[in-house]
């Protein structure tokens, strides 16, 4: 739908505050000279959106740079209109950060484009950056300007092909093909002959008042102000006031925006002032401006009063401390129950409700939910345990982290077992879990038990003991439970019997380690052989021996070297490629680790 466009001839209508107060008769502009644009330029000149020089000339050959070509569509599109006078400075603010380091003129222009979502503030820096705003705006350049001022840059991006029909086609660059295809259909911008488009050419100031004037002949624009009254999220009906009276518009195809960002209307607050862009009698557009307040804390409970006199206030029992709070209620507060618009008369006590509060601690926001809730996905990320009570943290499917209490007469069930809250390991999947006033009554998970193997490369005993497992190039920490089993040389033991190297097997439940096996044993070995490789960063030689085989024997600080010709005292630094070595060691967790090497002249 060419929704924005529309908005175009609408603001001509409502320039009627700043027409020039000459008759829109130019020197310099007549039959003769420019008389295939001189009706346009008198017109656009009339209604205040291409002006001439006090001389009283209007310097139809003269050339329109890009920002100047944003100035014009800006004026086109309402920058000028009465309606956003109140606006224009808060507009202009929403955008003041994003520009300040850039030297831009007609900020308040540009600011108004980015509002309208005409370019967007990424084009706009890149342009700036580039100092691309101040060269001249080329004619394949207008092709896409006027596309974006008419509201269908996106839909000819998706629908049209590089195929303009003109002669010059393969001089037309493939970026704005597609632009100039659509105002040639639309009779926005016509070839500078009947075959040739002449995609370089400067555009001057009479040809962008003749673009301009057509993209205003082509609609009827109105643009008015109005007020929220409901929205029906069930029917998609909006009901604003227009007016007098109140008027329900389907959102079907209407664009709804907040500070020039699309919204839903369910988010507008009631009451709150719009503007309506109407075209050809259609409204097309809904345009809020105000500055949301900011959540300074959220507070969820059960409501256990409210009072609605002059001074609005109601009571909440945290669910989080049990604790009850009386807060203020902001004058513009909004009231949702499970997401649909609702009123403060609705609220009932012992509704289950979240509150948002600002910085001074009033309620600007009231979400009330169904006394219980529940959802199906997520795992279980921590427990805290403390003298008073217990934290459940959920992960749930967006990485979002939910803290929960459980109620006291709370109900588990693991793996289709009933279980206690002790049995619910970090790593469970929860498969349901229902909230009442935002306690957990009921839990279902599940869990994957698992085999694996791996070298301890840490253990840490503590109040939450972990382990981290080696397996190859890559180390996993993984919780301990409480119940652990643990087993040295198929004997049952303890934590501290563990130690680093050992090779384990181990089991585990929703990853945690449930199972430890592992062995104390070291087999004694002496082999000999001729060294191949030597890495003192990561203390190990590779030598083969008469067998054939390759061994890698790592070589620790304790290891004695030496050398058998005279008995010296020798480091791994000393050992060289092609060295003949006798090794003493033993076969520790899969790995050969020496004792003693010597190196044989």
């Amino acid at each position: 739908m060419k929704r924005v466009l529309s908005i175009i001839c609408a603001v001509a209508l409502l320039c009627s505050a700043n027409l020039s107060a000459f008759a829109a008769t130019f020197s310099d502009v007549n039959e003769q000279s420019y008389g295939w644009a001189l009706d346009q330029i008198e017109d656009m000149a009339s209604k205040g959106i291409i002006n001439g020089y006090p001389d009283g000339t209007f310097a139809p050959a003269n050339g329109i740079t890009k920002i100047e070509a944003m100035l014009l569509m800006a004026r086109i599109l309402g920058f000028t209109s009465s309606v956003y006078d109140d606006y224009k400075e808060y507009i202009t603010d929403l955008y003041a950060d994003s520009l300040k380091d850039y030297s831009i003129q007609y900020k308040n222009e540009i600011s108004f484009l980015l509002y309208k979502n005409i370019f967007s503030l990424e084009e706009i820096v890149e342009m700036a950056e580039a100092k691309e705003l101040s060269n001249a705006l080329r004619r394949d350049e207008a092709a896409e300007f006027i596309t974006r001022a008419v509201g269908d840059y996106e839909y000819v991006l998706e629908n049209y092909n590089t195929d303009t029909g003109y002669a010059d086609n393969s001089s037309i660059s493939k970026k704005y093909a597609p632009f100039v295809k659509y105002v040639r259909d639309k009779g926005l911008m016509l070839g500078m002959t009947d075959t040739e488009f002449v995609p370089d050419y400067q555009v001057n100031r009479a040809q962008m008042a003749v673009m301009l004037y057509r993209v205003i002949e082509q609609q009827t624009i109105v643009i008015k102000k109005g007020t929220v009254n409901d929205y029906d999220p069930d029917n998609e009906l909006l009901v604003l006031n227009t007016g007098s009276k109140a008027e329900k518009f389907t959102i079907d195809n209407l664009k709804t925006t907040l500070n020039g960002e699309i919204i839903d209307p369910n988010d507008y607050r009631i009451n709150a002032e719009v503007i309506l862009v109407y075209v050809d009698d259609v409204l097309v557009a809904v345009e809020a401006l105000y500055e949301l307040p900011e959540v300074n804390n959220v507070i969820k409970g059960q409501l256990k009063e409210i009072v609605l006199s002059t001074t609005k206030t109601l009571s909440v029992e945290d669910s989080a401390t049990d604790k009850s709070e009386k807060y203020v209620i902001d004058d513009n507060c909004d009231v949702f129950f499970d997401n649909d618009r609702s009123a403060l008369s609705s609220l009932r006590v012992k509704d289950y409700v979240t509150l948002s509060l600002d910085e001074n601690e009033a309620v600007i926001r009231i979400d009330v939910k169904e006394r219980t809730e529940t959802f199906t996905d997520g795992s279980i990320n921590a427990i805290d345990v403390n003298e008073i009570d217990v934290n459940i943290t959920v992960e749930r499917e967006d990485g979002k982290l939910e803290t929960y209490r459980p109620d006291g007469d709370i109900i588990v069930k693991r793996n289709g077992t009933v279980v206690t809250l002790n049995d619910v390991l970090v790593g469970d999947t929860v498969t349901k879990c229902t909230l009442t006033y935002n306690k957990i009554t009921a839990l279902e998970l599940k869990s994957d038990i698992a085999n694996s193997t791996g070298v301890i490369s840490e253990i840490v005993i503590s109040a939450e003991p972990s382990i981290v497992i080696t397996k190859g190039t890559y180390e996993t920490r993984l919780p301990i439970s409480p119940d652990v089993q643990i087993y040295v040389d198929g004997k049952i033991s303890d934590l501290y019997a563990l130690r680093v190297d050992m090779n384990a097997t181990y089991e585990t439940d929703s990853n945690t380690v449930k199972k430890i096996e592992v062995s104390s044993i070291s087999e004694v070995n002496q082999f000999s052989g001729q060294v191949q490789v030597t890495n003192t960063a990561y203390g190990f030689v590779t030598i083969t021996g008469s067998d054939g085989i390759a061994r890698q024997i790592y070589i620790k600080n304790t290891t004695s070297i030496t050398r058998n010709s005279n008995g010296a005292t020798r480091t791994l630094k000393d050992i060289k490629v092609g060295d003949y070595l006798v090794v003493i060691g033993s076969l520790k967790n899969g790995a050969y680790v020496a004792s003693t090497v010597v190196i044989i002249d």
